[in-house]
């Protein structure tokens, strides 16, 4: 964000966006934080697929920012250029699922928190009243894993709650999807026998985090969120915590996706086996429970084996798995490590939650369809 606009935190830009409906504002938000669903977003409008396809749209962009470069500086540092930009998403329907001139009602206290953000490291976690931190292990965190990996997802979290606790007074309740990643033990896997459950803590310190970029992961979630939990004890804002730590989330992917190749870590791993190119082995609303306040959730559905998606592949798409090549393991028998693994307590989040989990074979059944909708929009 520093790149975009080095005065944060910046009264303008709140004034600026308190003007906005919903929409407009939390796509503004949004791309200045970097994390939007087509987060190549300003990039691509000078690409030369874009620049084909939006060159009516583009010159009207260039006749009103006039002489400026077309630089995120210029179309997201500067509230009367962010207007503009405003109107060429609205005109090229980059956002389909978001009308971002409709009307929608006044800004609400959570963005008037977010837009009063204060300087946020590279790759910050993304804001909402839900905030999520996606799986990303990429070869560059290896040139530093604590300005990179660490501490975003660590000053992201904190900043985003201090914000919350200024400038959003009447919030109530901030839920953070964070990970099973910050419960579970690694250096104790497979763990047959064990049964974790929402007191169970990641004992991975800062300083093993800086080993590796997969240790250096399990530090980001895990550290991300104990510093939720502490800023929550140290501060005693006006709004309750609650966390959520989910392992991988299958499903089929809703955000916008321009390319198979780009789908998001568990999306990718599921349609690369459906593609014979791997053979690697909540019930009401969380912020209007009560019993959800100050509490933390481990959120699975139980365990599963790389063994489960081959089968349902070989069963209800044999013709497409026969064509694909698609690995077909041992049928029936879970690719586990031999004496087993660990499971996982649901329970709380049953009775606090009411979470009811779909079925396996429903959940594939959505992706796989959710997949062969998006071959057929991108032409693959």
């Amino acid at each position: 964000m520093e790149r975009i606009d080095p005065t944060l935190p910046s009264r303008k830009v709140h004034n600026f966006l308190c003007t906005l409906k919903k929409p407009a504002a939390s796509i503004i938000v949004q791309l200045r934080t970097g994390h939007v669903a087509l987060n190549a977003f300003l990039k691509k409008i000078k690409a030369s697929e874009s620049a084909l396809k939006f060159q009516t749209q583009r010159r009207v962009l260039d006749r009103k920012i006039g002489l400026q470069p077309a630089s995120l500086r210029t179309l997201l540092g500067e509230p009367k250029n962010m207007r503009h930009t405003i109107q060429f998403i609205q005109d090229t329907g980059r956002f389909p699922k978001y009308n971002v001139l409709r009307s929608e009602g006044p800004e609400t206290p959570l963005l008037r928190a977010l837009a009063a953000l204060p300087p946020s490291p590279p790759r910050p976690v993304k804001p909402a009243l839900s905030t999520a931190w996606e799986l990303v292990l990429k070869e560059d965190f290896r040139n530093d894993i604590a300005k990179d990996l660490m501490e975003p997802a660590i000053k992201g979290t904190t900043g985003i709650l201090e914000s919350i606790k200024t400038h959003g007074p009447t919030v109530k309740r901030v839920v953070i999807t964070s990970s099973f990643a910050s419960i579970i033990d690694p250096a104790k896997d497979p763990r047959p026998g064990y049964t974790y459950n929402e007191a169970d803590w990641n004992p991975i310190t800062y300083e093993e985090g800086l080993n590796n970029s997969v240790n250096g992961y399990y530090a980001s979630k895990k550290l991300a969120e104990k510093a939720a939990w502490d800023f929550v004890e140290r501060e005693k804002p006006g709004f309750a915590l609650t966390t959520l730590c989910p392992p991988m989330v299958y499903g089929p992917p809703e955000q916008e996706v321009t390319s198979m190749s780009n789908l998001n870590t568990s999306a990718a791993d599921v349609y690369k086996i459906y593609n014979g190119k791997s053979q690697s082995h909540g019930g009401v609303f969380i912020w209007e429970t009560e019993a959800s306040a100050n509490q933390r959730y481990l959120i699975t559905a139980g365990n599963l084996s790389t063994q489960l998606f081959l089968d349902y592949i070989w069963k209800h798409h044999h013709d497409h798995a026969q064509a694909n090549n698609v690995y077909k393991g041992t049928p029936g028998v879970p690719l586990w490590p031999e004496g087993g693994v660990y499971t996982g307590d649901n329970s709380k989040n049953k009775r606090d939650l009411g979470i009811q989990y779909h079925s396996f074979d429903a959940m594939m059944a959505d992706t796989i369809a959710r997949f062969k909708e998006l071959e057929r929009q991108l032409g693959n």
